[in-house]
């Protein structure tokens, strides 16, 4: 949950923000208790509106239901670049060859660094960017994920996607379609 107070800015103009840059979901929690505001609120493209004084376990069970509409979107949610395909649902991941279908045998860990770097191809993430996502577990250091990226970069070239996981010097690695062989 997200507490924003910044002088001059309504949260209606933030929920409109965060719209514009994708579909993460949004519960208003506010002291605004008007139909007017509520209405509003969710025509903006809140996916919830609670007036305080709230139950905690009222908002709890709230914000599992709006994560289980919005998570649980199906067929969808299959991540594709080039000859990979990762099902997040199914926590699969396969590569596409002219033999036919590799599976990849993957470790909870490498599963998690491939369908985070899938969910956003291109994009070059920072090592504490895949550590804070993908190693939530403990006290990893960014060298952990370097062990990792390295073993899923020899699994992604023994089933024919050599160059798919790249490294982007002095930032960290990067996802990009590429041939198969």
């Amino acid at each position: 949950m997200l507490d924003i107070k910044l002088p001059g800015v309504d949260g209606y103009e933030v929920l409109a923000a965060i719209r514009r840059r994708g579909e993460t979901p949004v519960i208003m929690v506010t002291a605004l208790a008007e139909d007017l505001d509520k209405l509003q609120a969710l025509r903006i493209g809140a996916d919830d509106y609670v007036v305080k004084p709230f139950n905690p376990l009222e908002v709890v069970a709230r914000a599992r239901a709006v994560l289980r509409r919005t998570l649980g979107r199906g067929p969808e949610t299959l991540l594709r670049l080039g000859p990979l395909t990762v099902d997040p649902q199914a926590h699969r991941a396969v590569i596409e060859t002219g033999r036919g279908p590799v599976p990849l045998d993957l470790t909870p860990t490498e599963f998690r660094i491939l369908a985070h770097m899938a969910a956003s191809p291109g994009r070059a993430f920072a090592r504490a960017d895949l550590v804070d996502a993908c190693l939530p577990e403990g006290e990893a250091l960014d060298r952990t994920v370097d062990s990792h990226v390295s073993n899923l970069r020899r699994k992604l070239a023994a089933a024919g996607a050599e160059g798919l996981l790249t490294g982007v010097r002095g930032v960290g690695y990067r996802l990009e379609a590429c041939d198969v062989r």
